[in-house]
């Protein structure tokens, strides 16, 4: 019976029909049936809300798909680093990158799937020289349509996951003063805001400033031989369009 009902509620929940309204008045005549569909409702938008989306490293053979999310981000965002327009890395710039970064663990990439198609992809970029080859710097970014399921935790986490593998220390970036949804995300993760880049950044005319934020991965241990390795340059995945 319980089954069927919940059943029945998730159909109500998918529609909005005067029919399953109908249905709903009718069933809610009693508190008891009250607190009923309230469970039942519960447990129904919980199922419907669990996350459809897969993480894992990129591959070379990703290099063209994520030169097309970048430049579906950068046409629907004004967060990113670049914007319409701006040079971005060949696939083939990318995918040798990526072959860098899954070797050495210095130039780290991840992508977010849903049904076979990016929807997220993370960047870090460790410090290149001895005193800063404990830092990971972080650029991540999630398609507007799939914002809210815990796309940006993920990527976020599993980058983290790798750079404590490595034994690194410190993982930073910058963010844009307004992007709250972002700002929130870094706070509940344990990023900590620890400066403010006044105008830094110029948007449709306007400056605008970037926060610092930071999060140490093992503030209790002493550096080890893998963290202060001697850096490796690597190609960048993007080229800033040069100006006259």
């Amino acid at each position: 019976m319980f089954a069927e009902r919940r059943n029945m509620f998730a159909a109500i929940l998918a529609k909005n029909t005067s029919a399953t309204r109908f249905l709903l008045a009718r069933y809610l005549n009693s508190t008891t049936a009250c607190k009923q569909y309230l469970a039942l409702a519960l447990e129904c938008t919980r199922d419907m809300l669990q996350p459809t989306f897969s993480i894992r490293p990129a591959l070379s053979v990703d290099a063209h798909g994520i030169i097309q999310l970048l430049s579906v981000l950068y046409s629907e965002t004004e967060y990113l680093p670049l914007a319409p327009g701006d040079s971005i890395a060949s696939p083939q710039e990318l995918a040798a990158r990526i072959n860098i970064g899954n070797k050495s663990g210095s130039a780290p990439v991840f992508i977010a799937e849903t049904q076979g198609t990016m929807v997220g992809v993370i960047f870090g970029s460790r410090g290149m020289t001895a005193r800063t080859r404990h830092i990971m710097h972080v650029v991540v970014g999630v398609l507007q349509s799939h914002q809210g399921v815990g796309i940006g935790h993920g990527l976020m986490q599993a980058l983290e996951s790798l750079a404590a593998t490595h034994h690194l220390h410190r993982m930073e970036l910058a963010v844009h003063s307004g992007n709250t949804r972002a700002i929130t995300l870094y706070r509940h993760m344990g990023y900590v805001q620890e400066g403010k880049k006044i105008q830094s950044v110029c948007i449709r005319n306007k400056y605008v400033d970037e926060l610092i934020f930071a999060k140490l991965l093992q503030p209790s241990e002493r550096p080890t031989a893998d963290a202060t390795a001697a850096a490796t340059p690597d190609k960048r995945v993007v080229r800033q369009k040069k100006t006259a």
